[in-house]
């Protein structure tokens, strides 16, 4: 009778470390469709990677961006075409200016003479995190010619995720293919381009950094190497933090950030351009942190840390 006993709690505790483990270690998919690349971890989305080129009837051509980008219950993050700035996407990088030597010849931020080609693509998965890889051509016409004028390699790597957050790095190399380029923000005051996120903005969306509780101003904040949103995305409130590693940055603008119609943006280089001399490569990484609204302001602090050490 004991021994019965014995073998049926032992099957129960078998049976209920094998649920935990099932939960908490879902294992991470990438799946492959005609116009990009998804990824979920177990049953939950994560993201969409658009590689092919998506328009709205014909204006606003653009690839190479997160949208949608999900939330810890699944809710959708980002927009994609917004109203207000139908050029603004998901989670890109993109710059206003772009020079070949000397001479402009589109717009990155506005979708406007470039095209982005993805080359290549190359996905990995592990128990830990799911990486991929991407090499895209940014072409363009110049003299009357196709060239390709920058060449990008893009990692980006999604961590398992833990019962308050998940951690998407983004390591993006921009190598001058042939022509010197320059790279610049927005010729205004305020020289916005760069990594940014177009997100959802709830009307209770509240900022806060290092320096303590943000409000946004129309010009770029300096306000350190990360920022914190907490809203009400869907039926939860939880956050979105973004960081960039500044410490690569001769030309860190800072923070462009707003609470109603519009992106937020780790501003680089602003409105003076970058130069990017053939055959060199510039390196930038940044990193998103999805989490619980009552997450300590600590761990994103501890979180930004070793992101900047491991670099």
């Amino acid at each position: 009778m004991i021994k019965k006993q014995t073998t049926t709690l032992l099957l129960l505790i078998f049976s209920t470390l094998v649920h935990w483990n099932n939960l908490f270690a879902q294992p991470f998919k990438f799946t492959k469709t005609t116009e990009g690349i998804s990824l979920t971890e177990g049953t939950h989305p994560i993201y969409f990677y658009q590689q092919q080129t998506k328009s709205l009837d014909g204006k606003y051509p653009r690839a190479n961006y997160l949208h949608p980008l999900y939330g810890l219950n699944d809710e959708v993050l980002t927009e994609d075409f917004p109203a207000d700035h139908l050029h603004q996407r998901g989670v890109f990088w993109a710059w206003h200016q772009l020079i070949v030597d000397g001479e402009r010849i589109g717009d990155g931020w506005e979708c406007k003479g470039i095209e982005w080609n993805v080359t290549s693509t190359a996905t990995k998965v592990s128990s830990k995190a799911a990486r991929l890889e991407l090499s895209v051509d940014w072409n363009t016409i110049w003299n009357g010619d196709s060239i390709t004028f920058v060449k990008e390699n893009t990692v980006i790597t999604t961590y398992k995720t833990t019962a308050d957050y998940r951690e998407i790095d983004f390591d993006i190399s921009l190598t001058a293919n042939g022509h010197d380029v320059w790279i610049g923000g927005s010729e205004d005051h305020k020289g916005y381009s760069g990594f940014s996120a177009r997100t959802i903005l709830p009307d209770d969306i509240k900022f806060r950094s290092e320096k303590g509780v943000l409000t946004p101003t129309d010009p770029a904040m300096q306000v350190g190497g990360w920022v914190d949103m907490i809203a009400t995305f869907g039926e939860t409130k939880s956050g979105f933090t973004m960081m960039a590693d500044t410490t690569q940055m001769a030309s860190w603008h800072g923070w462009i950030l707003r609470n109603k119609k519009s992106m937020q943006n780790a501003a680089f280089p602003g409105r003076e351009p970058f130069k990017i001399a053939s055959g060199k490569t510039l390196t930038m990484s940044y990193k998103l942190v999805i989490h619980k609204a009552d997450w300590p302001l600590q761990e994103i602090e501890s979180k930004f840390k070793t992101f900047i050490d491991k670099k």
